[in-house]
Protein backbone atom coordinates (compact mmCIF):
# COMPACT_ATOMS: atom_id res chain seq x y z
CA UNK A 1 0.00 0.00 0.00
CA UNK A 2 1.37 3.36 -0.91
CA UNK A 3 1.64 6.27 1.50
CA UNK A 4 -0.92 8.31 -0.50
CA UNK A 5 -3.53 5.51 -0.28
CA UNK A 6 -2.99 5.17 3.48
CA UNK A 7 -3.51 8.90 4.05
CA UNK A 8 -6.81 8.82 2.14
CA UNK A 9 -8.04 5.98 4.28
CA UNK A 10 -7.21 7.90 7.52
CA UNK A 11 -9.12 10.99 6.34
CA UNK A 12 -12.19 8.91 5.48
CA UNK A 13 -12.17 7.25 8.91
CA UNK A 14 -11.91 10.62 10.62
CA UNK A 15 -14.93 11.91 8.68
CA UNK A 16 -17.05 8.92 9.66
CA UNK A 17 -16.14 9.38 13.35
CA UNK A 18 -17.16 13.05 13.28
CA UNK A 19 -20.55 12.24 11.80
CA UNK A 20 -21.23 9.69 14.50
CA UNK A 21 -20.55 12.17 17.34
CA UNK A 22 -22.89 14.74 15.74
CA UNK A 23 -25.74 12.23 15.62
CA UNK A 24 -25.19 11.28 19.28
CA UNK A 25 -25.43 14.98 20.38
CA UNK A 26 -28.70 15.45 18.52
CA UNK A 27 -30.10 12.29 20.11
CA UNK A 28 -29.20 13.60 23.61
CA UNK A 29 -31.76 16.45 23.31
CA UNK A 30 -35.30 15.11 23.96
CA UNK A 31 -37.98 15.92 21.42
CA UNK A 32 -40.00 19.05 22.21
CA UNK A 33 -37.35 20.66 24.47
CA UNK A 34 -36.49 24.25 23.79
CA UNK A 35 -33.09 25.77 23.56
CA UNK A 36 -31.94 28.06 26.39
CA UNK A 37 -32.43 31.10 24.14
CA UNK A 38 -36.00 30.08 23.32
CA UNK A 39 -36.76 29.57 27.01
CA UNK A 40 -35.39 32.99 27.81
CA UNK A 41 -37.54 34.55 25.07
CA UNK A 42 -40.59 32.88 26.52
CA UNK A 43 -39.92 34.22 30.00
CA UNK A 44 -39.43 37.76 28.70
CA UNK A 45 -42.62 37.54 26.70
CA UNK A 46 -44.55 36.39 29.74
CA UNK A 47 -43.07 39.14 31.86
CA UNK A 48 -44.07 41.73 29.27
CA UNK A 49 -47.67 40.54 29.34
CA UNK A 50 -47.80 40.71 33.12
CA UNK A 51 -46.45 44.24 33.04
CA UNK A 52 -49.05 45.27 30.50
CA UNK A 53 -51.87 43.86 32.63
CA UNK A 54 -50.58 45.65 35.73
CA UNK A 55 -50.29 48.97 33.91
CA UNK A 56 -53.92 48.81 32.79
CA UNK A 57 -55.25 47.98 36.25
CA UNK A 58 -57.23 50.49 38.40
CA UNK A 59 -54.45 50.69 40.97
CA UNK A 60 -51.90 51.72 38.34
CA UNK A 61 -54.13 54.45 36.86
CA UNK A 62 -55.00 55.90 40.26
CA UNK A 63 -58.79 55.57 39.77
CA UNK A 64 -60.37 55.13 43.21
CA UNK A 65 -64.11 54.82 43.65
CA UNK A 66 -65.39 56.79 46.67
CA UNK A 67 -68.73 56.18 48.34
CA UNK A 68 -70.24 59.09 50.33
CA UNK A 69 -72.31 58.17 53.34
CA UNK A 70 -75.38 60.50 53.43
CA UNK A 71 -75.06 60.69 57.20
CA UNK A 72 -71.64 62.36 56.78
CA UNK A 73 -72.96 65.26 54.67
CA UNK A 74 -72.74 68.71 56.24
CA UNK A 75 -75.76 69.64 58.34
CA UNK A 76 -77.65 72.81 57.36
CA UNK A 77 -76.78 75.95 59.28
CA UNK A 78 -79.08 76.77 62.18
CA UNK A 79 -79.80 79.96 64.04
CA UNK A 80 -80.98 83.40 62.94
CA UNK A 81 -80.69 84.15 59.23
CA UNK A 82 -81.51 87.85 59.35
CA UNK A 83 -82.61 90.75 61.50
CA UNK A 84 -85.71 90.12 63.67
CA UNK A 85 -88.93 91.67 62.41
CA UNK A 86 -90.73 93.92 64.90
CA UNK A 87 -94.38 94.86 64.34
CA UNK A 88 -94.80 98.36 65.73
CA UNK A 89 -98.09 99.36 67.32
CA UNK A 90 -98.79 103.04 66.71
CA UNK A 91 -100.82 104.55 69.53
CA UNK A 92 -103.46 107.23 69.16
CA UNK A 93 -101.89 110.72 69.06
CA UNK A 94 -101.60 112.69 72.29
CA UNK A 95 -100.85 116.36 72.95
CA UNK A 96 -97.85 118.05 74.49
CA UNK A 97 -97.99 117.60 78.28
CA UNK A 98 -100.01 114.37 78.18
CA UNK A 99 -98.43 111.24 79.65
CA UNK A 100 -98.80 107.74 78.18
CA UNK A 101 -97.22 104.35 78.80
CA UNK A 102 -94.61 103.41 76.22
CA UNK A 103 -93.92 99.90 77.53
CA UNK A 104 -91.38 98.27 79.85
CA UNK A 105 -93.14 100.08 82.72
CA UNK A 106 -92.10 103.48 81.35
CA UNK A 107 -94.45 106.46 81.23
CA UNK A 108 -93.45 109.19 78.78
CA UNK A 109 -94.55 112.72 77.91
CA UNK A 110 -93.37 115.57 75.72
CA UNK A 111 -93.42 118.32 78.32
CA UNK A 112 -92.35 121.19 76.08
CA UNK A 113 -91.29 122.14 72.53
CA UNK A 114 -89.04 125.21 72.33
CA UNK A 115 -88.40 127.20 69.16
CA UNK A 116 -84.66 127.72 68.75
CA UNK A 117 -82.03 128.65 66.20
CA UNK A 118 -79.66 125.79 65.38
CA UNK A 119 -76.08 126.10 64.24
CA UNK A 120 -74.60 123.36 62.08
CA UNK A 121 -71.80 121.62 63.98
CA UNK A 122 -71.82 118.05 62.70
CA UNK A 123 -71.97 116.15 59.40
CA UNK A 124 -75.37 116.51 57.71
CA UNK A 125 -76.51 119.35 59.96
CA UNK A 126 -77.69 122.70 58.63
CA UNK A 127 -78.07 126.03 60.37
CA UNK A 128 -81.48 127.65 60.69
CA UNK A 129 -84.70 127.57 62.68
CA UNK A 130 -85.54 124.46 64.64
CA UNK A 131 -87.12 123.05 67.76
CA UNK A 132 -85.89 121.49 70.98
CA UNK A 133 -88.21 118.66 72.08
CA UNK A 134 -88.12 118.18 75.86
CA UNK A 135 -89.13 114.63 76.84
CA UNK A 136 -89.80 113.35 80.37
CA UNK A 137 -89.87 109.68 81.31
CA UNK A 138 -90.83 107.94 84.57
CA UNK A 139 -90.06 104.37 85.67
CA UNK A 140 -93.16 102.75 87.21
CA UNK A 141 -91.55 99.32 87.58
CA UNK A 142 -90.07 97.75 90.69
CA UNK A 143 -86.65 97.41 89.10
CA UNK A 144 -84.27 99.64 87.11
CA UNK A 145 -84.96 100.10 83.39
CA UNK A 146 -82.43 100.97 80.71
CA UNK A 147 -83.69 104.22 79.17
CA UNK A 148 -80.85 104.35 76.64
CA UNK A 149 -83.19 102.41 74.32
CA UNK A 150 -85.62 105.33 74.05
CA UNK A 151 -85.73 106.70 70.48
CA UNK A 152 -87.21 110.09 69.60
CA UNK A 153 -87.94 111.20 66.01
CA UNK A 154 -89.97 113.95 64.40
CA UNK A 155 -91.79 114.54 61.12
CA UNK A 156 -93.37 117.51 59.37
CA UNK A 157 -95.99 117.70 56.62
CA UNK A 158 -97.22 114.23 57.61
CA UNK A 159 -94.36 112.06 56.31
CA UNK A 160 -91.26 114.25 55.91
CA UNK A 161 -88.57 113.44 58.50
CA UNK A 162 -87.22 116.41 60.42
CA UNK A 163 -83.40 116.45 60.45
CA UNK A 164 -82.05 115.68 63.95
CA UNK A 165 -79.13 117.63 65.41
CA UNK A 166 -76.62 115.78 67.57
CA UNK A 167 -74.85 118.84 68.91
CA UNK A 168 -75.91 121.41 71.53
CA UNK A 169 -78.53 121.28 73.02
CA UNK A 170 -78.75 117.52 72.29
CA UNK A 171 -78.95 115.56 75.58
CA UNK A 172 -80.50 112.07 75.13
CA UNK A 173 -81.62 109.52 77.74
CA UNK A 174 -78.75 107.36 78.98
CA UNK A 175 -78.18 104.54 81.44
CA UNK A 176 -80.64 102.98 83.87
CA UNK A 177 -83.56 104.71 85.58
CA UNK A 178 -84.29 103.58 89.14
CA UNK A 179 -87.82 102.58 90.20
CA UNK A 180 -90.07 105.59 90.76
CA UNK A 181 -87.49 108.00 89.32
CA UNK A 182 -88.00 110.54 86.51
CA UNK A 183 -85.52 111.70 83.85
CA UNK A 184 -85.60 114.47 81.26
CA UNK A 185 -83.88 114.62 77.85
CA UNK A 186 -83.62 117.11 74.99
CA UNK A 187 -83.82 116.27 71.25
CA UNK A 188 -83.26 119.13 68.76
CA UNK A 189 -84.56 119.02 65.16
CA UNK A 190 -84.10 121.34 62.22
CA UNK A 191 -87.59 122.56 61.29
CA UNK A 192 -88.38 125.44 58.97
CA UNK A 193 -90.83 128.03 60.28
CA UNK A 194 -93.38 127.13 57.60
CA UNK A 195 -93.42 123.52 58.80
CA UNK A 196 -93.67 124.24 62.50
CA UNK A 197 -97.47 123.80 62.68
CA UNK A 198 -97.30 120.26 61.21
CA UNK A 199 -94.69 118.95 63.66
CA UNK A 200 -95.34 115.47 65.06
CA UNK A 201 -92.98 113.75 67.51
CA UNK A 202 -92.81 109.95 67.78
CA UNK A 203 -91.28 108.09 70.69
CA UNK A 204 -90.60 104.39 71.24
CA UNK A 205 -88.39 102.08 73.28
CA UNK A 206 -86.33 99.43 71.50
CA UNK A 207 -87.79 96.72 73.79
CA UNK A 208 -91.41 97.67 73.18
CA UNK A 209 -93.50 97.66 69.99
CA UNK A 210 -95.48 100.74 71.07
CA UNK A 211 -94.94 104.01 69.20
CA UNK A 212 -96.23 107.17 70.88
CA UNK A 213 -97.29 110.05 68.61
CA UNK A 214 -97.30 113.56 70.01
CA UNK A 215 -98.88 116.43 68.05
CA UNK A 216 -96.40 119.19 68.74
CA UNK A 217 -97.74 122.17 66.78
CA UNK A 218 -97.19 125.54 68.45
Amino acid sequence: MSVRTFAAMVLAASALLACGESDDSAAAVPAGDESPQEATDGVESGTGDAGTDASTGDAATGDVETTIDPSEEAAPATGPTGDPVVDFVVQAPVLVGESTEIGEGLVVAVVRVDDIDLEAQGIGETSGPGVAVIVEIRNDRDEPVDVGGVVVNATVRTDVPATPHFSTPYAPFEGELAPGETATATYPFRVDTADRESLVVDIHHDRSPNVILVEASS
